[in-house]
């Protein structure tokens, strides 16, 4: 018998391909799966108009240096189905920046990785 590890991530993606349509389009939706918060991460490089009416926090953050520049992000949490204190929901959202920040990292080194020049 296989032993299956049943932890769950720090934070996932959300993705909504399941059919003709695409709600969630090229935004970036995160979950975290032990307390159900759902968050959304915007780069400012991009101007977008958050209203108030479908998020409960914003908190704003800049990139290490990504591809030579440092980028401001803004992350917005849409629900906090646990009904955590503020307090806590804003250290939770630092460990998604540092685990955010991550993944950017990653990206540009798949970017870079990818305009190397290859030789045979």
């Amino acid at each position: 018998m296989k032993l299956i590890d049943l932890s769950l991530p720090s934070f996932a993606f959300l993705d909504d391909q399941t059919g003709a349509t695409h709600q969630l389009e090229d935004r970036t939706v995160v979950c975290q799966p032990k307390t159900g918060l759902v968050f959304e991460v915007f780069s400012n490089e991009e101007p977008v108009a958050i209203t108030t009416d479908n998020f409960q926090k914003k908190y704003s953050y800049q990139s290490p240096i990504v591809a030579d520049a440092k980028e401001k992000h803004t992350i917005v949490m849409h629900v906090n189905p646990s009904g955590l204190p503020l307090d806590m929901i804003e250290e939770i959202a630092d460990m998604l920046w540092a685990w955010y920040s991550a993944y950017l990292k990653w990206e540009d080194g798949n970017i870079a990785n990818q305009n190397r020049p290859r030789l045979n």
